[in-house]
């Protein structure tokens, strides 16, 4: 049987992302001669691959802590997943969570930017492991939701439930001027330094930063962000889950 002809986008896919995960490496990796090193292994690691795998793509983001957001909308520019429109301009808050999801297949795929047959069998399949990194973004824009939030709920190893995937959606349809307030309360009430603030904002965006990541994001030595890392812990607005190494970081709403 032969072969179907591959997307050219996905062999554009992981040319984009071995690229870029190259330069961040080389931008912030602060250990001597590690960085060829690193290369090598990235170059080894993709050599022959024809698609870029979503497990894939997460591990690395957990090894290296690149902003995975940002890498997404970067690696998968040429995508053309578009938010699902809602059906409906009702006010009620549930009702315009689940109409996105009362649209048909067809829909669904098409905003998604995914295609169906191969898709339909992986979910029959529960084969998790063969979706593609930008179908996992594909959806993601779908239902308007951070790609992050998507990539741990497939392949994070703690079990997420489709309850904890609902709660993050629903946490879009909070009225602006509200999560604003909280967030103005908070830091008014804590009284946070630009660093710490920086701080937070880096451990929002990937919660296995290290200590020496940080001191290259925020600009300030390893001594000072551990001061700071433990005023953030006495305030109570973060905690550290897990061993030093391989662990991760948890920011605790106020």
């Amino acid at each position: 049987m032969k072969e179907p002809e591959i997307d050219p986008r996905k062999k554009e896919y992981i040319l984009k992302f071995v690229t870029a995960l190259i330069e961040f490496i080389k931008a912030n990796d602060i250990e001597v001669g590690s960085v060829s090193k690193k290369i090598d292994e990235i170059e080894a690691l993709f050599k022959g691959k024809k698609y870029l795998f979503g497990k894939l793509f997460y591990n690395l983001y957990k090894e290296y802590g690149f902003d995975l957001n940002s890498f997404c909308k970067s690696v998968f520019i040429a995508s053309k997943a578009k938010m699902i429109i809602s059906s409906t301009d009702s006010t009620n808050r549930l009702t315009l969570l689940l109409s996105p999801f009362l649209n048909s297949q067809k829909t669904f795929y098409a905003s998604a930017d995914i295609e169906k047959t191969r898709f339909s069998r992986i979910l029959k399949l529960g084969r998790l492991d063969e979706i593609y990194a930008d179908e996992v973004y594909g959806i993601a824009v779908a239902i308007g939701v951070e790609p992050l939030v998507l990539f741990e709920h497939f392949f994070e190893e703690a079990k997420h439930t489709t309850y904890d995937l609902a709660l993050k959606i629903l946490e879009l349809y909070v009225p602006k001027e509200e999560d604003q307030s909280q967030k103005d309360t908070i830091k008014d009430t804590i009284n946070l330094s630009p660093n710490q603030e920086r701080i937070l904002q880096e451990i929002i965006k990937n919660k296995y930063t290290t200590v020496e990541k940080l001191s290259a994001a925020v600009g300030i030595n390893s001594a000072n962000i551990q001061k700071n890392i433990k005023k953030l812990k006495d305030a109570g607005l973060i905690k550290h889950i897990g061993p030093t190494k391989g662990g991760h970081w948890e920011v605790i709403q106020k």
